[in-house]
C-alpha cells in the first residue's frame, strides 16, 4: 500500500468510529496532542478536527458538546393543551 493509501484506508476507518459517536479509549494516557508525532499525530489531529477533545484525564478522546447541543437536552417539554 503506497501512503496516499495507507491514509485513506485510515480515514474510511477513523470516519467509521466516528459515526458511532462513542469516545476513543487509549492504551495508556495521553498528556497532550501536541507531545504525539508521526501517524499517531495525525490521527489525533484529525479525529479532533472532527469534534472530539482529549480528556482531562488523557485516556481517552470524547465528543465536544457545544452549548445549542447542551441547552437543547435541558430545555423542559412543552405539552401541547
Amino acid at each position: 500500500m503506497s501512503a496516499e493509501q495507507r491514509q485513506v484506508a485510515q480515514e474510511k476507518f477513523l470516519n467509521r468510529a466516528l459515526a458511532r459517536e462513542g469516545d476513543f479509549l487509549f492504551n495508556k494516557p495521553i498528556k497532550s496532542i501536541e507531545s504525539q508525532s508521526g501517524e499517531f499525530r495525525k490521527e489525533l489531529d484529525y479525529v479532533r478536527e472532527r469534534g472530539r477533545e482529549l480528556s482531562s484525564d488523557g485516556w481517552s478522546m470524547t465528543r465536544v458538546k457545544d452549548e445549542a447541543d447542551t441547552a437543547s437536552r435541558n430545555l423542559p417539554l412543552l405539552l401541547e393543551r
